[in-house]
């Protein structure tokens, strides 16, 4: 439901989830809504209000423009909004010049860091708008300093996207409201993270063995 404010899977089975939450998959069980409509039917009614970002991500030769602008019609974005999104996640340098849109970030980015690419890939689901935002472990190539910045982006979307963020990081998903914990395919525990310390022997070990 897009009720659910920043809800956080955790662990195994990520790929069904994102599947599923996506409409790539059905369940076999049960109904995935979103505003009372399948994911399908979501996408069929509100182009751009699901977005998802994985892991990997995949950017071309071309510039910083160029690589936002993919998916979008030659003028429907502004480079205002460009500007805007590239602000949000951070993404303000190439090596030691200030990054602008006319930058080329090389075959398949490879001018960029990984976790350059990974934050150009939330700017470009950002464009989008999105009232769902599916991430796939999308902070795992970003450095502690910038991970803290997302997390922070995430928390000024509060009450305007519906987040769910996948993550093995535990400084990920430390501040959520709201954890789900899987394994094996089943819910075994929801919760905020000191709650799932507290009912959750497993849970609790390893967030002592990530130092907290």
């Amino acid at each position: 439901s897009s009720r659910r404010r920043h809800t956080r899977y955790w662990r195994d089975w990520s790929s069904d989830v994102c599947s599923s939450d996506l409409g790539i998959v059905n369940p076999n069980k049960g109904h995935i809504l979103i505003s009372g409509v399948s994911p399908a039917e979501c996408i069929a009614r509100w182009p751009g209000s699901l977005a998802y970002v994985p892991q990997e991500t995949h950017v071309f030769n071309g510039t910083v423009k160029e690589a936002l602008s993919v998916g979008f019609e030659e003028g429907a974005v502004s480079e205002t909004a460009m500007l805007d999104v590239l602000e949000k996640v951070q993404l303000k340098m190439l090596g030691n010049n200030e990054l602008d849109l006319n930058h080329n970030i090389g075959d398949r980015g490879t001018a960029l860091s990984g976790g350059q690419r990974q934050r150009l890939s939330i700017a470009r689901a950002l464009l989008t708008k999105p009232k769902l935002l599916v991430l796939d472990e999308a902070t795992s190539a970003l450095d502690n300093e910038t991970e803290n910045l997302i997390s922070t982006l995430f928390k000024t979307l509060e009450g305007k996207v519906t987040l769910i963020v996948i993550a093995h990081r535990y400084s990920t998903i430390r501040h959520s409201p709201k954890i789900i914990y899987l394994e094996n395919g089943q819910i075994l525990s929801t919760g905020s993270f000191d709650e799932l310390r507290s009912i959750n022997a497993d849970f609790d070990n390893q967030a002592k063995l990530s130092g907290y």
